[in-house]
């Protein structure tokens, strides 16, 4: 969900939390004054590059990207950046000195262009370290970050930028010349180099951009320290009352794991099995095992991940993984930062780019306590009641799963072998058909250009009037130790004017990432495969992430500063999402993707 939260925030504010949901994606070189190859693949020639981050192709070569890569890659993509800014401010400055006011496409389209020199090879490197985590990556992901972090400050506190975005506001008949997609860009634009220091000077703007590279910095250790402490549990149980409880399909994937793992002759039945801290594995234990030491072992390891108290780390490594304190910098600095920006917190800088007010959201936070504890309380008195013990927080799931069979003939265990993933996606995909007047369709990565990152990727071609309008990548397995958890939406490449090749006749077309978490196909004892199943939970989350993508790709907006899922602010993003949702409570979608 963290991920998601990104949304809204310009490139700036993007790089400095340290390669976020939407800090992934696009890779692409820029050609002249457009980029090369910025509509469907079918219609262009694949341009061969030596350093797959600087192809300029539609589609990013995420199959070809080493860790390698990524320096020369981002040396190179900043140093045309920063030419084109010098250019770019030069031009800016001509206009003002000569009492003209810089027009809207000098500024919106020389901004974007110079943005996606060094945001589409960046972005394409925090993807991959997302999904396909590695040493190497991670190294050549943090020694590059401060570069970018240093061009990106630069860039967002640009005085000759500011200059001629302040003139064009001011400028009556300019503005109003303008749409309001574009004034909107403008306007953010204008708060976003506020945000970004662009009043202070000496000392506190130097103080100010070391604290945005120190906060990249640490988000970053955040992430790799969560990942790590994730990848070093777990739990190996080769006697059958270990997984009492467990269903076949949770025990045939930790069966997989172990496989994997080196017991190649793990099966479901017999064993053993291997717990890990992955979403499926975790919420499996926690949700069926009868062994309550079991789930108390797992959850305990859960809650104290990249912790002092992380008892599955050996205690040399514990604190060099420990976030405690990374989180105590993080929380200073940002105090530190919102005094140099003139606000009285953190908070206040959040809320500048949303819809929402301190006080406001105080106020809701509160009264949501208000409303819900009660409640919360009740509910957990009659789960008491029902369990016929006390209950502890690794009880929990369990003997809800138990209440809701027992009161209301709901199993969801039971309901996986009605949602198999791909039946899933087809009813989803016809939903979607219905309800926007699109065709989305499976297509072969190579026969459209594209590569991918995992052998489990798919790639959705969405066409509207028979001709392509975006593409969607979906990687929907946990891969763990390599893959982070949770899930969460991302752009490849935002529906531009400004990126077409034809003069902006034809914008670029968007493309997005869904990410999720579930598990993947496993064996069973005959060596037949079964397809990945999913609960009803994982199929709300499914949904849910592709209604941001959703909004993403169908957007009719052409400013990419604002098309899509950028610009829109954090309190209102979830609303596509979670309308998309509400099609899972109604019977006919549901009867379009339930198969056994």
């Amino acid at each position: 969900k963290i991920g998601r939260r990104m949304r809204g925030l310009t490139f700036a504010g993007r790089v400095l939390l340290g390669g976020s949901a939407l800090a992934v994606g696009a890779a692409h070189a820029l050609s002249g004054s457009r980029l090369a190859h910025a509509q469907p693949p079918a219609a262009a020639m694949r341009m061969s590059a030596a350093n797959p981050l600087l192809d300029r192709s539609f589609f990013p070569r995420f199959a070809d990207v080493r860790a390698e890569h990524v320096a020369p890659a981002l040396d190179a993509a900043l140093a045309e950046a920063s030419a084109r800014l010098d250019s770019l401010e030069a031009e800016v400055e001509v206009e003002i000195a000569a009492g003209r006011t810089p027009s809207y496409a000098l500024l919106a389209d020389g901004i974007e262009l110079l943005e996606e020199c060094y945001a589409g090879p960046w972005r394409t490197v925090s993807h991959l370290k997302a999904t396909k985590d590695c040493e190497a990556l991670r190294d050549a992901h943090a020694a590059a970050q401060p570069k970018v972090v240093e061009f990106d400050s630069r860039l967002g506190q640009s005085r000759a930028l500011y200059r001629g975005w302040e003139r064009l506001q001011a400028d009556g008949a300019a503005w109003a010349a303008l749409t309001p997609a574009q004034q909107r860009v403008a306007e953010l634009q204008i708060l976003g180099a506020q945000l970004k220091g662009i009043a202070l000077d000496g000392e506190r703007k130097a103080r100010f951009n070391e604290i945005e590279q120190e906060l990249a910095a640490l988000s970053t250790r955040f992430s790799n320290n969560l990942l790590d402490s994730v990848k070093s549990f777990s739990l190996r149980l080769d006697k059958a009352e270990q997984v009492a409880g467990l269903p076949p399909s949770a025990r045939a994937m930790l069966a997989t794991s172990a496989r994997t793992k080196g017991d190649a002759d793990a099966s479901a039945e017999k064993g053993p099995w291997l717990v890990t801290l992955d979403q499926p594995s975790l919420m499996a234990v926690l949700r069926f095992a009868e062994d309550r030491a079991l789930r108390e072992t797992v959850y305990r390891a859960y809650i104290t991940r990249a912790s002092e108290l992380a008892s599955n780390v050996p205690p040399a490594e514990r604190a060099a993984q420990d976030n405690g304190p990374l989180i105590d910098r993080v929380l200073a600095l940002r105090a530190e930062r919102a005094a140099l920006l003139g606000r009285a917190s953190h908070a206040e800088v959040s809320v500048a780019s949303k819809m929402a007010t301190v006080d406001g959201a105080r106020a809701l936070l509160e009264q949501l306590l208000e409303r819900s504890l009660g409640a919360a309380r009740a509910e957990h008195v009659a789960l008491c009641d029902f369990a016929g013990v006390e209950l502890r927080q690794w009880d929990i799931a369990l003997h809800a799963e138990k209440l809701k069979t027992a009161n209301f003939q709901f199993d969801e265990e039971a309901v996986r072998q009605y949602l198999p993933l791909e039946a899933v996606l087809n009813g989803l995909f016809a939903l979607v058909e219905r309800l926007f007047g699109v065709a989305i369709a499976q297509v072969e990565p190579e026969a459209v250009g594209a590569q991918v990152w995992d052998a489990s990727v798919r790639l959705l071609e969405v066409k509207r009037d028979g001709e392509p309008a975006a593409y969607i990548f979906v990687d929907p397995y946990a891969r763990g130790g390599e893959k982070r958890g949770g899930a969460w939406m991302s752009q490849v490449r935002q529906r531009s004017r400004a990126l077409s090749v034809d003069g902006g006749r034809t914008p670029c077309l968007p493309v997005a990432h869904i990410v999720t978490n579930q598990a993947p196909p496993t064996v069973d004892a005959d060596g037949r495969e079964v397809p990945s199943l999913m609960s009803f939970t994982e199929c709300r989350t499914l949904f849910h992430e592709t209604g941001h993508a959703l909004q993403h790709v169908l957007t009719q907006v052409d400013e990419g500063h604002v098309s899509g899922i950028a610009g829109v602010e954090w309190d209102a993003v979830e609303q596509p999402s979670q309308w998309m949702e509400n099609w899972l409570d109604q019977p006919a979608p549901l009867r379009g993707l339930a198969r056994h």
